[in-house]
């Protein structure tokens, strides 16, 4: 008994000596999605600190599934209980790491693999980066190849296919007018007649549908030039006496700006510090502008416009909390003055700013956002702010 306990033990270190030496990243995960080992490289291409990796309470989750359902949809928001659910591996796929102040881009994959307390293995290794961040390497068997329509919505609108600046002057113009109104109404189909009214008002209604359906021809003539007419998928899809994108083969960027503001503000509520600032980040750094800038009038812009607002203002509002906690006030003041920026009337926000200004001696910059602060206030409301300039300590 004595020797076969011996040998035993000899097989588990040689085991795990290898396990250590192995040239790629691998991550072992048992029951509840808790991790049960990591090793040396899994650390290095995760960029984790040596206390974080050794947590005994880390699971999957926290250490790269997240990170893969902000970037890929796989049908799971966890990588292995959707092994597991199916019983197929995860198709190998790149998605992008940032940590220890880089990023860098890692290929992902994972397989059911139940041995001993061991569920799930997922196998880690560099990525090229040449590759869209979330896209797969293999992708599913049925899987369509066609490209891909990218829709940046947050600032100026910019459109590419496959890779392709789709340009122009009929951005501004109906068919681009018909491309915005799509996105506004994304969530579902916008019938006919709701689209011919808002982007032909004074048009008789018979009118309006006719140029509607030219209009969508153009649009997607202008979408996928040479597709041929009975093809069977287009970006533009005809359902129910209505039109809308075809959700599998077009990303908008507000899109991703919601899903990744959503995680961190979630982790921010669960105390999750640390990953709340890295999703945050990353969703703010989306927001080069309001939604749809370009047409700040248009009504049927305003709901979105106002929903996405508000999810930024949080967002923002979130790191200058963590930053300030953190002692980190250059970072806090940059999101600060974002927040401000995107909230001059809230005189709460505007106070906080200019608090942040005097802790940094910028008491010029202080004094020059009050004064904005109290004309806009007297100008509005007939009122001036709440608190003296001098009430804020330097």
């Amino acid at each position: 008994m004595g020797r076969a306990a011996d040998a035993r033990g000899n097989r588990r270190l040689r085991a795990r000596g290898l396990f250590q030496r192995f040239p790629h990243g691998l991550l072992l995960v048992g029951e509840e999605r808790r991790v049960v080992s990591l090793n040396d490289k899994g650390r290095e291409l995760l960029a984790l600190d040596e206390r974080r990796a050794e947590s005994a309470s880390l699971t999957c989750c926290e250490l790269i599934c997240r990170t893969i359902d902000r970037q890929v949809r796989i049908g799971a928001p966890c990588v292995t209980r959707r092994v597991l659910a199916t019983g197929d591996p995860l198709p190998e796929l790149e998605i992008e790491v940032r940590g220890r102040g880089r990023r860098r881009a890692v290929s992902v994959s994972a397989a059911r693999v139940d041995a001993e307390d061991v569920r799930v293995l997922f196998q880690l290794r560099p990525g090229t980066g040449a590759r869209r961040p979330g896209r797969a390497i293999a992708d599913p068997p049925g899987g369509e190849d066609r490209p891909r329509l990218r829709i940046e919505t947050l600032g100026r609108v910019r459109v590419e296919v496959g890779g392709q600046r789709r340009g122009g002057d009929w951005l501004d113009q109906r068919p681009g007018l018909l491309l915005k109104y799509l996105v506004c109404r994304r969530r579902g189909i916008a019938a006919s007649d709701q689209i011919a009214e808002a982007l032909w008002p004074d048009a008789a209604p018979h009118e309006a549908r006719a140029s509607l359906r030219h209009y969508v021809h153009v649009l997607r003539e202008k979408l996928e030039p040479g597709r041929p007419k009975r093809a069977s998928r287009s970006f533009i899809t005809t359902q129910r006496g209505g039109y809308r994108l075809d959700a599998e083969g077009v990303w908008i960027d507000a899109d991703e700006f919601e899903r990744l503001a959503q995680d961190g503000l979630r982790a921010f509520a669960e105390g999750e510090l640390e990953l709340a600032v890295a999703v945050l980040e990353d969703a703010v750094r989306l927001c080069e502008g309001d939604f749809l800038a370009d047409h700040p009038d248009a009504e049927w812009a305003l709901e979105e416009r106002e929903r996405l607002h508000h999810l930024a203002a949080r967002a923002y509002a979130a790191l200058v909390e963590v930053r300030l906690a953190t002692g980190d006030l250059k970072s806090a003041a940059g999101y600060s003055r974002r927040l401000a920026d995107l909230e001059p009337l809230d005189v709460d926000v505007q106070r906080q700013f200019i608090e942040i200004c005097m802790k940094q001696g910028r008491r010029s910059d202080a004094a020059r956002r009050y004064g904005l602060l109290r004309e806009r206030t007297l100008r509005e409301f007939g009122e001036e702010p709440n608190f003296e300039l001098s009430d804020l300590a330097g």
